[in-house]
């Protein structure tokens, strides 16, 4: 897909159309192995609701792609959603994902005892599950499902609130002085990427000549040039 799509931030002052309140995710969707294994490890494991499994013959642009989309629901009434398209279902897609290199989620309950308990059920499982965590604000524990994906789940932490709009008040500073900080990391990694696009049409281009242009040409060898050595019919200097 081009990057022609991506989304821009030089225009938003241009933006007039006030922004309604968006009340929270109806679904994220990520991509998985097998539809069946995924059910399992949702619904069975984590005790998620099974909410739909739609069938298609064609993504929305009209393509010819089968696939699935699974949603599972949550306890808010929320979903978290999968893909099962097997044409792509490469292993390179499925490998397991860094929680910052790549993209991770978190589910929330309301108690640590709650934690715990699903600390318990995901190694009674020989699910490997790492933490709890203490975030501050939140307590969390990490493990990964049959597709690579990292989760998450947490609970709060009692001065969650408390934390939080602290940490609030101070953001946009806090972006600010993050922006400084990086900044010459962002400018060196951008001018290498330009460096790279810049240059990669002659790493790509054909040898030139074409090697094969000679390495298959018959013909007379081309003569090399000898040194005589000394011999009957060369003329040799007479001492000094």
């Amino acid at each position: 897909m081009s990057n022609a799509f991506l989304g821009k931030v030089d225009h938003i002052g241009e933006a007039t159309t006030p922004a309604p309140m968006i009340t929270g995710f109806h679904h994220i969707a990520y991509r998985c192995r097998d539809a069946e294994e995924t059910r399992k490890f949702y619904c069975d494991l984590l005790g998620l609701k099974p909410a739909a499994a739609l069938a298609f013959d064609k993504d929305p642009a009209g393509k010819d792609r089968p696939y699935m989309h699974l949603f599972f629901e949550m306890g808010d009434g929320r979903f978290i959603a999968f893909f099962d398209e097997p044409s792509t279902a490469s292993d390179d897609v499925f490998r397991m994902k860094d929680g910052i290199e790549d993209y991770h989620f978190a589910f929330e309950v309301g108690s640590m005892d709650e934690l715990n308990a699903f600390i318990a059920r995901l190694k009674e499982a020989k699910v490997p599950v790492f933490g709890p965590i203490d975030h501050h604000f939140c307590h969390s524990i990490y493990f990964f499902d049959p597709s690579g994906l990292a989760c998450e789940i947490t609970v709060r932490d009692t001065r969650h609130d408390e934390i939080m709009k602290a940490e609030c008040d101070r953001a946009a500073q806090a972006i600010r002085e993050w922006t400084e900080k990086t900044r010459s990391i962002k400018m060196a990694r951008a001018a290498r990427e330009s460096c790279r696009r810049r240059y990669r049409p002659l790493r790509d281009a054909p040898e030139y000549p074409p090697a094969s242009r000679f390495r298959h040409r018959r013909g007379p060898r081309p003569r090399r040039c000898v040194r005589p050595s000394p011999g009957r019919h060369s003329r040799q200097q007479p001492p000094p």
